[in-house]
């Protein structure tokens, strides 16, 4: 495994914004983008917060050039905070980042109105 620099972190995350098309950004209320470093699973990647409060997409690059994509909450008690998955895709190719994200945020969403 190689290091990569801050640059290359930087592009990597702007990469996966620009493979985001506007009106999925949109859709699901991205914001707070967040550049991801390398670690032993991901070249890099980007984190970003949607709609609903304390939920986010991670997006990660992995090294088989696909994408990881990862819906999640945060959830914070007096002692510490956790990530709690709430839904995961691998080997998502970048012209499918849009529909992914989209789906995922969506799905739940009814899932939760529904519960």
């Amino acid at each position: 495994m190689t290091t990569t620099t801050n640059n290359e972190t930087m592009q990597v995350a702007k990469t996966i914004v620009q493979q985001i098309p506007v009106m999925d950004k949109m859709a699901v209320g991205y914001r707070k983008p967040i550049a991801l470093d390398q670690n032993e699973n991901r070249i890099g990647g980007l984190s970003f917060s949607v709609n609903n409060r304390n939920r986010f997409v991670r997006v990660e690059l992995q090294w088989n050039d696909t994408y990881k994509v990862t819906y999640f909450r945060v959830k914070r008690t007096k002692t510490s905070i956790d990530h709690v998955e709430i839904a995961q895709a691998t080997d998502v190719y970048c012209d499918c980042l849009g529909t992914t994200i989209y789906n995922m945020t969506q799905q739940t969403k009814q899932f939760n109105e529904e519960n």
